[in-house]
């Protein structure tokens, strides 16, 4: 069981007490929730999906990342869920515990609004995440070519 009566550094609530009610209706959807630590809440479904719902200390940064367990390391990051979904903004940057909560609720907002695929564990989202990799990637590296045809 986690102490959830922690208070953030500034005397306000952690990222994950604000992330837990706001994110509560996919425990209605049968996920089931740990909190990592004050900075990370992870839900994770019978179907292999799961959510990461974070705060980056360093940056304020907060976001999630959503995938299947089976495959962690092909998770969306939120950017890539805003461009593939044509949800309408991405992460936030929480300044202060009091922001954590609204921060909280619009990314909670964007996964009802528009996480349907992912967290009904649907995979070829994860592969159009890796051809958007591949894509980005090939900006800044260039083509290869097939091995074999080299100089």
């Amino acid at each position: 069981m986690n102490d959830r009566s922690k208070l953030a550094p500034d005397g306000g609530e952690t990222f994950a007490d604000a992330v837990t009610p706001e994110f509560y209706f996919l425990v209605n959807s049968g996920f089931d929730e740990e909190v990592e630590n004050d900075d990370s809440v992870t839900y994770e479904a019978s179907n292999g999906a799961f959510v990461k719902v974070f705060r980056d200390p360093r940056d304020g940064y907060a976001g999630f990342r959503a995938g299947l367990t089976s495959r962690p390391r092909d998770a969306l990051t939120t950017a890539e869920f805003v461009h593939l979904t044509g949800a309408p903004s991405g992460g936030e940057f929480p300044g202060t515990s009091s922001d954590y909560r609204a921060a909280a609720a619009r990314l909670a907002q964007l996964l009802r609004d528009y996480g349907s695929r992912v967290l009904a564990g649907d995979g070829t989202i994860l592969d159009e995440a890796m051809e958007l990799r591949r894509e980005y990637t090939t900006q800044f590296t260039g083509e290869q070519q097939p091995e074999g045809n080299g100089p």
